[in-house]
């Protein structure tokens, strides 16, 4: 993996077509095997992080979920409202991370490029 890979190529002159007399070996990694290692490693970056925002987060919904038990404490059965009010909450709270691919290519580059 080549960290800040962008900014390394930024002022190479790069082009879409492979040269004459250029040939390409045979990846040794695959596209989707390229894919899995960089989720492993996102993944692995991101168990590392500090999670204190996830677990004030929590601790905010749990406030808020209490006052919302008691807007509806009156109630005996759970009505509608009630739930998409507290299925609100959830889905304004949970802690979650989103990982996407913007962009991606193939590069075919020398061992002295970057």
């Amino acid at each position: 993996m080549v960290e800040d890979f962008h900014d390394k190529i930024l002022n190479l002159p790069l082009n879409s077509k492979i040269p004459d007399y250029a040939y390409t070996l045979s990846p040794l990694i695959k596209p989707k095997s390229g894919v899995n290692r960089i989720q492993s490693f996102l993944t692995t970056r991101v168990e590392q992080e500090d999670h204190t925002w996830a677990e004030e987060a929590r601790k905010r919904w749990q406030k808020d979920l209490e006052l919302l038990h008691h807007f509806y404490e009156d109630e005996e059965v759970e009505s509608d409202s009630f739930k998409t009010e507290k299925a609100a909450l959830q889905e304004q709270y949970e802690p979650k991370v989103n990982i996407e691919i913007v962009n991606g290519g193939l590069f075919y580059l020398t061992e002295n490029a970057i």
